[in-house]
């Protein structure tokens, strides 16, 4: 029986960059069976190997959450192949792949709850007046499945 995904919504500054310091991508997730929505915000950056990344901050949306989440004790949790996230930390990566495969995600990544890490599948979508959206799915991570254990993103620069 699979588990029910959830949703993944956000929005891309297209004006922001390196002197202006604002978040290229503003957005939320949700996992199907927690009915508490995390906010998150995101940085680019490009890896070691010239694949576009961003990675930033997630929290849940409702203060009283984000106060119980920030002194919750964290679950030891087995991560994606290089991957290390801290709890409140999230990455995505884009898809190379998508070109040959428009199904595929166009971006992937992991986020780290104090439960353990949440899988991350977004496709590039457009909004109102030309806005880009990111659009998809988040869903626990489960380190025995086949299709987690072929991933291994790129190391990431800072």
């Amino acid at each position: 029986m699979s588990e029910a995904k959830s949703k993944l919504m956000a929005r891309f500054d297209t004006t922001a960059n390196a002197t202006n310091r604002r978040p290229a991508v503003v957005g939320s997730f949700a996992l199907a069976n927690d009915a508490v929505p995390r906010s998150f915000r995101a940085w680019s950056g490009v890896s070691e190997g010239g694949t576009t990344y961003l990675r930033g901050t997630h929290e849940p949306e409702k203060l009283t959450s984000a106060v119980k989440a920030r002194h919750a004790e964290v679950v030891a949790a087995e991560g994606p192949p290089n991957i290390s996230l801290d709890p409140g930390q999230l990455v995505l990566f884009e898809n190379p792949g998508v070109a040959d495969n428009n199904k595929r995600p166009t971006w992937y990544g992991y986020a780290r709850t104090e439960q353990g890490y949440v899988r991350l599948s977004g496709w590039d979508r457009e909004g109102e007046k030309g806005a880009k959206l990111l659009a998809g799915t988040a869903e626990p991570y489960r380190p025995n499945d086949p299709v987690e254990r072929q991933v291994e993103p790129q190391a990431l620069t800072r």
